[in-house]
């Protein structure tokens, strides 16, 4: 029998210093500032060590023990950081973070601190005509990147360079050439409050105290803390309405359900989330932790064991909460609950408990506290809160349509899309309007977060696709399907894949919805092999027809085998590749671009047009749109 596997006592410490020569981690030593001066440790000169980590970039470093004793023996040295400096440090596969870790106080800088403003939308102080030009040039430098690449790579194979790249190096007037013509930035019609899908996290603020907002930095960087998002512009006032009231059902079940640590692991509540459309039709998700669950919980829940939960506990208690917890949420959005309706979804039998609109929540008392003559009284718990100051600030009032809660255990809050939704109100979707199509949009689909930028993105796609009557567009990372439906009316048919299987759902609907016959949707990976030989079978199909690809996939990126599938599918002769981030852009673009090979088979793509446009105002973010070209076999 194999020897079981030796444990690793793992202690992460905060360097604070991001940029780490990483020929001293290589050499296994780690520069460590403490008390304002730098301490250069090495790993030979800690007994126990077996080696060092330090991703780049990232302030925190590992040190890997052997024992458990030598890993304790170490702390005084290497946490030394946090002691002039409160820090949270991570051990042992636990973590661990006190009341200062989670403040994130800089005792000893002059820096101001960074804001929940400055972490969500950082352009917020920038004037907006400056954001778009900061955005061009940022697709600007991407598209120099493509140029550089591609040179590269001919040169690596001792190719000729095709006739585009050489006309663009032409130019001497730029010694950083973009590999085609770049329109200025498109701005967004909606530059405030355009946020359609608002995912909150639930967790603690400075003062230590239930907060539901976003978290103050990225979470790999040490970052727990929760700051209230009132103040951030992209944020709509529904989703700020919904938020403050959450807010007071935090407050009010803290003894009894207790926001989830993102440190510990432990805790309740975990997301809120809002999505909205442009007719004010609102969803809201909550997602919740069962009290007394472990994090490899998912994987052994039983239907039987998730319907006990949404069922009053036995005996006296709250039983794992989540009953107790729908009460509360039922009670307090009951402002925007017709009492008279039940679940729509036939696996949900849970009726809408009634309330008194009329009457205000009523105070809840606990536990007596002490007074000055020693006397006790009760202590008052916080009320529940039906409204909002951002009520007011809605044009045209708000429709609840959908109100769900997820039961999830794991670590990270982004749940598979395969854990199911509880509808406790409502239906289990909400139709948004683009175009002057309906669009159903279910709790895991993508739909664009800005609705009226969504419609910008469909034209410029549309313009730069070249359609006509007898085009077959293939809508690769669909989605809901807003693109292909929207451009169905100027093509043959369309194909669309989507590996959300509620998207897909939602695409079929939305096509029927709109009386639109010629999409076909399927739910799959797009670089499955049964969908690329599907895709090849179409096109083999339709060799005399005008073939073009729409690829709108998540931020990382395509897959390198559907650029493999594209490049050696020589029918296909036009490409719109739309990213929300140009290093993303980059990397699949220089699978399109690159000379030929044992590898990338077929002949290369050359860029023609490219747009950048604001989805995304006051945010570093930019959407950009590139349209290809084959090269034709004498482009040398």
């Amino acid at each position: 029998m194999a020897e079981p596997p030796k444990k690793k006592f793992k202690l992460d410490v905060d360097t604070r210093n991001k940029k780490q020569h990483e020929n001293h981690v290589q050499k296994q030593q780690i520069e460590i500032e403490v008390s304002g001066e730098k301490k250069l440790i090495k790993a030979k000169e800690i007994p126990g060590v077996v080696t060092i980590k330090k991703p780049k970039g990232s302030y925190w470093a590992t040190f890997v023990f052997d024992s458990e004793e030598h890993m304790e023996a170490a702390k005084p040295l290497l946490l030394s950081v946090n002691a002039s400096n409160p820090r949270q440090c991570w051990e042992i596969g636990k973590k661990q973070a006190s009341f200062d870790a989670r403040k994130r106080l800089r005792e000893n800088d002059d820096a101001p601190r960074k804001t929940i403003e400055d972490s969500v939308t950082p352009l917020h102080q920038t004037d907006y005509e400056h954001q778009l030009v900061m955005k061009n040039r940022k697709l600007r430098h991407a598209l120099q990147n493509i140029t550089k690449a591609t040179v590269k790579s001919y040169r690596s194979t001792n190719k000729d360079q095709p006739a585009w790249l050489k006309n663009v190096q032409s130019d001497k007037s730029d010694n950083k050439p973009i590999c085609c013509p770049l329109q200025p930035t498109i701005p967004s019609p909606q530059t405030e409050g355009y946020r359609n899908n608002c995912s909150f996290t639930v967790g603690f603020d400075t003062e230590g105290k239930p907060c539901v907002g976003f978290l103050l930095g990225a979470y790999k960087e040490g970052f727990a803390t929760v700051a209230r998002p009132y103040n951030c512009k992209n944020v709509a006032p529904i989703a700020k309405h919904f938020c403050y009231i959450f807010q007071s059902v935090l407050d009010a079940t803290a003894d009894q359900l207790p926001c989830y640590d993102k440190v510990e692991h432990v805790g309740f509540w975990r997301r809120l989330i809002v999505r909205h459309t442009v007719n004010n039709d609102v969803m809201v998700l909550i997602q919740i932790r069962p009290l007394g669950t472990s994090t490899e919980d998912d994987a052994t829940r039983t239907p039987a064991d998730y319907e006990k939960s949404f069922s009053p506990p036995e005996g006296e208690g709250i039983g794992d909460g989540v009953h107790f917890a729908v009460q509360k949420l039922l009670a307090a959005f009951r402002a925007h609950i017709d009492s008279t309706q039940t679940t729509k979804t036939e696996d949900v039998k849970l009726e809408v408990v009634k309330t008194e609109p009329e009457t205000p929540a009523k105070v809840e008392t606990t536990t007596a506290m002490q007074t000055e003559d020693g006397s006790s009284k009760p202590e008052q718990k916080p009320e529940l809160i039906t409204t909002s100051p951002y009520l007011a600030e809605v044009k045209g009032g708000i429709n609840l349509k959908s109100l769900q809660v997820q039961l999830y255990c794991g670590i990270s809050n982004a749940a598979p899309s395969t854990v199911p939704h509880r509808v406790i109100y409502g239906g289990d979707h909400i139709l948004e309007e683009v175009n002057g199509l309906r669009f159903r949009v279910s709790a895991t689909s993508f739909f664009q977060v800005n609705t009226p930028g969504n419609e910008q993105l469909i034209k410029v796609i549309k313009e730069m696709a070249n359609l006509t009557p007898d085009t077959i567009l293939l809508d690769l990372c669909c989605g809901t399907g807003s693109i292909g439906i929207c451009l169905a009316q100027y093509v043959k048919q369309v194909i669309g894949v989507e590996i959300v299987a509620d998207a897909i759902e939602d695409a079929k609907w939305n096509a029927k919805e709109n009386n639109i016959s010629n999409c076909t949707y399927v739910c799959n990976k797009v670089e499955a092999p049964e969908v690329l030989q599907m895709l090849e079978g179409i096109v083999n199909e339709n060799k005399a027809a005008p073939i073009v690809c729409v690829l709108d996939p998540p931020r990382c990126g395509m897959n390198p085998a559907v650029i493999k599938w594209l490049r050696r599918t020589t029918v296909l002769q036009d490409l719109v590749f739309v990213s929300c981030d140009p290093n993303g852009l980059v990397a699949n673009a220089d699978s399109l671009t690159r000379a030929q090979s044992n590898t990338w088979v077929g002949r290369a793509f050359q860029p023609v047009q490219a747009q950048a446009l604001d989805l995304f105002p006051h945010t570093d973010h930019v959407e950009s749109i590139v349209s290809w070209k084959r090269e034709s076999g004498d482009n040398h």
